[in-house]
């Protein structure tokens, strides 16, 4: 297992965003991470944003949401580059 893998816990049990997040319907990377493979890195920057949940919550298609993931697979896990809303 890689350092500072977190699996099979959500990200936003300890978050200070988590009630910001429900109001306004905002997700971050590590959230998307977490529903799509069950991991996240306690490294990562949480920077909740609306595109990031209308990625996970508002598309049929998850084709997207997978894109949107493989690409940050490839980044460092501590680079926030590219966590914007549409």
């Amino acid at each position: 297992m890689k350092e500072g893998l977190i699996t099979g816990v959500c990200p936003c049990d300890k978050c200070e965003h988590i009630q910001l997040c429900k109001e306004q319907e905002w997700a971050c990377r590590p959230f998307a991470s977490f529903v799509w493979s069950n991991y996240y890195y306690e490294t990562a920057v949480k920077i909740p944003c609306r595109g990031t949940f209308n990625k996970i919550f508002n598309v049929n298609d998850n084709k997207e949401l997978k894109d949107y993931l493989h690409k940050f697979k490839e980044e460092s896990e501590d680079n926030p580059k590219g966590n914007e809303g549409k």
